[in-house]
Order: structure tokens, then C-alpha cells, then sequence
């Protein structure tokens, strides 16, 4: 068989996602045979993308793709692409979805044929939206102004869909976007006083839930926006193609919060270390970078900038990412592994960023 790079030892992959990736030449086997296929006659590389999921790029003549392999969400995400693509959005078109039954293991893992991207050399795919910055600093602010006419396009996508998950994505749905908010504060209400919030600045964040204006419709939201998760072609110019979407539908603010949380963190950390070298170099790089995708966005968006509306949701919407991202740096500073002075920094950092949120709203 076809020796297919696992790629597990990344420290920020999901157990779920360790499994397909050690998993992943029985599924793509199958999925190759029920294709009339030999994986024997694929060039296969393992992608390093996909927190929850395993991604692989394919090469061969009769059927050049990438293949995601996910536990659940490949017909969300393939129903978000699809939808930004009858938008005009620049992602890789959807080749097929299904479903690949492992009789061994007695289970099904879906997955997601996705065209490839490739860059001026058709055997080259693209690069990730980090990894051109790091190749072209000087270029961030452009690639960050195509990022913002992107996201503009992805949100003009309404759904008739309630708001939060949907198709094969099990979770809850609410028929306003202050319920959905409503309830995340309510499920990491601890995080949020472990964070130095008091039980006075809570209720004021309920209160001003019932008080801000939230769309009535959602949108189709990325849900993790940035440059990990685009990909950069450059056989014409540049071109942004967006990835990797975490589906649901929500309040467009939602991935704008995304990226203030970035450009602000960033900054944060720099202000406590600038002689940090790593996070000078990530303050340079995000700045030039999102503050161009967030000027750029509010340029080509029908939405005009609500400071109220953005402060409520990165008061409230990154608490999941935050939580989950600060159990993984208490981790590997315990392990010591990695540089445990700049885990410390973030996860001070999550704190003032949310301070500085709440603030805004008193």
C-alpha cells in the first residue's frame, strides 16, 4: 500500500483528529477502490491542516484532489462551500461527499473530495495564508485586503436556516442570536470568573444582550477565519481561496470577532514582551494582516461597524476557543514543552482581552 504520512505528533491536533490520520490509508484505500482505483498509483502527502479532521492531497491523472476525512460536519461544510461558491467566494469547488463504511471497525468516516489548489507549478499546491506571509512579509497587508473582500462575499450567503448548527452537525439551534450567545455565557460562566470577570459585570453583559440589535436572518459563518485557514495561489497574481470553515449560521460578527481576538492578542502580548522576537514577528505580521482584512471587510460589507455589537461578541463568542486553547497551553507547560513564557503571556492575555471587551460596554 501506498505509504501515507500520518502527521500526529502536531501538539495542537484533536484526539478524534490523531485517529483519522493514523486511520487514514484504510479509509483512503476504500474510498480509492469503491472509485475503481489502485492506491498504489497515488502520489499521496499528508496536509498539515484540520484540527478535527485528516486532509491529504492526491495526485494522479485521472483524479487530482484533495480528500478531508471527518467524523461528522463533511455535509455542513460541503453545504457552506457550495453556498459561497453561488456567491462569488473564491473556495475549492466541492467534488463529491460521502461516506466510507469501515467493516473492520464497524463504523462510518465521511469525507470530502475538494478540487486542488495549486500554485504556478500544477504539482505544487498552494500555500497556506502563514506560510505566505512568512515567505513575503511585506505582502500581508494586500493579502489581508483580498481576505476582507472574501469574507464580505462569504457573508452575503443568508440561510434560512435558525441560528447554530446544522445539517449532519449535532448541536443546538435557536431561533435569535441572542439565545446562542445567552447560552454560551451561561455554559462558561466559571471561565469567565476565573478570568477576574465579577458577577456585577455578568449581568451586565445579559442585560446588554436584550439591548443590542442583532440580525434576524443569520449568515453562513467561517467560524475560524485567518491565514491558516486560506490558501494562497499565485498563477495569476494572488488569489485567496477560503478552507477549512467550521459551519453555522450566525451573526457575521461572529468572524469578525475572530479576527479583532488575533489582531488584539497579538498586540497584548507584544506590549508584555516586546523583547520576545517570536511574538514581535506575530505582532508585525498579524497587524499588517488583519487590520488590513478588518478595514477592508467593513469596505466592501453592506454593515457598517457597531462598536457595541463587536464588543458583545468578543466578550462572549471566543470563550469556547479560549477555554479549550488554555487547557492546551496549561498542558504543555506542565510537560515543558514549547516556550512556557509565552503560554503564560497568552493566557494573561485572554484575561485583559476580555476585560478590554467588557469595558467597552460599561
Amino acid at each position: 500500500m501506498n505509504e501515507i504520512p500520518t502527521h500526529i505528533s502536531q501538539q495542537w491536533f484533536s484526539p478524534e483528529a490523531k485517529k483519522l490520520k493514523t486511520l487514514a490509508p484504510i479509509y483512503l484505500n476504500l474510498l480509492l477502490k469503491q472509485r475503481g482505483f489502485n492506491i498504489n498509483d497515488f502520489h499521496i502527502r499528508a496536509l498539515d491542516t484540520g484540527e478535527t479532521s485528516a486532509c491529504y492531497l492526491l495526485m494522479h491523472s485521472e483524479w487530482p484532489s484533495v480528500i478531508k476525512l471527518k467524523n461528522t460536519g463533511a455535509f455542513a461544510e460541503a453545504e457552506t462551500l457550495d453556498t459561497w461558491y453561488s456567491q462569488g467566494v473564491q473556495v475549492p469547488k466541492v467534488l463529491d461527499t460521502g461516506t466510507v463504511r469501515d467493516q473492520a471497525n464497524n463504523s462510518d468516516i465521511q469525507f470530502l473530495q475538494l478540487e486542488t489548489i495549486c500554485n504556478q507549478n500544477n504539482d505544487e499546491i498552494a500555500p497556506l495564508g502563514y506560510e505566505f506571509i512568512d515567505a513575503n512579509l511585506s505582502r500581508a497587508s494586500e493579502l489581508g485586503n483580498l481576505m476582507g473582500k472574501e469574507l464580505a462575499k462569504m457573508h452575503s450567503a443568508s440561510s434560512a436556516h435558525v441560528f447554530g448548527r446544522f445539517g449532519d452537525i449535532q448541536g443546538p439551534v435557536y431561533p435569535l442570536w441572542n439565545g446562542y450567545l445567552t447560552d454560551l455565557l451561561l455554559q462558561y460562566r466559571e471561565y469567565f470568573l476565573s478570568k477576574g470577570i465579577t458577577e456585577s459585570q455578568l449581568r451586565m453583559l445579559f442585560k446588554r444582550l436584550t439591548k443590542i440589535t442583532f440580525p434576524e436572518k443569520g449568515s453562513y459563518i467561517h467560524g475560524d477565519f485567518g491565514i491558516h485557514n486560506i490558501l494562497v495561489s499565485q498563477k495569476q497574481g494572488i488569489k485567496v481561496y477560503v478552507i477549512d470553515p467550521d459551519p453555522q449560521i450566525g451573526d457575521p460578527y461572529f468572524d469578525v470577532a475572530s479576527i479583532l481576538f488575533r489582531l488584539q492578542i497579538s498586540k497584548i502580548m507584544y506590549d508584555l514582551n516586546p523583547s520576545n522576537t517570536e511574538i514581535a514577528y506575530q505582532y508585525t505580521k498579524f497587524t499588517n494582516c488583519y487590520q488590513s482584512l478588518i478595514d477592508s471587510y467593513f469596505s466592501h460589507s453592506p454593515e457598517q461597524y457597531d462598536p457595541q455589537r463587536s464588543a458583545i461578541h468578543r466578550a462572549i463568542t471566543l470563550l469556547p476557543k479560549m477555554a479549550n486553547r488554555e487547557r492546551k497551553l496549561e498542558m504543555w507547560i506542565k510537560d515543558k514543552r514549547g516556550d512556557s513564557e509565552s503560554y503564560q503571556a497568552e493566557i494573561y492575555a485572554y484575561r485583559l482581552f476580555l476585560l478590554n471587551a467588557i469595558g467597552e460596554l460599561t
